[in-house]
């Protein structure tokens, strides 16, 4: 038994050394000189970016006013709630 925990042990030591070395490496073996270049061009957010924003934006919008909706009038459109009511 006692074998068993030790065993464990090593392999919970082993799993978190790894995991913190391939973190350091990471870190280290990232070049920050140039990091806005993908972001930003000539001063300026490129509009790639710009759309990526903008999509996430509006999903979240859309998202919260869903919820929203869904707290003024619960049971309203609930694909779940209707299933159960079946059963």
């Amino acid at each position: 038994m006692k074998i068993k925990k030790a065993i464990k042990k090593i392999v919970a030591l082993g799993a978190g050394a790894t995991m913190v070395g391939a973190t350091l490496l990471g870190a280290m073996a990232t070049d920050l000189s140039n990091y806005p270049a993908p972001f930003v061009q000539d001063g300026s957010i490129n509009n790639a970016m710009r759309t990526t924003i903008k999509k996430q934006y509006t999903t979240l919008s859309r998202e919260y006013q869903r919820m929203k909706n869904k707290s003024e009038n619960p049971r309203e459109d609930d694909d779940e709630y209707a299933l159960w009511i079946q059963n």
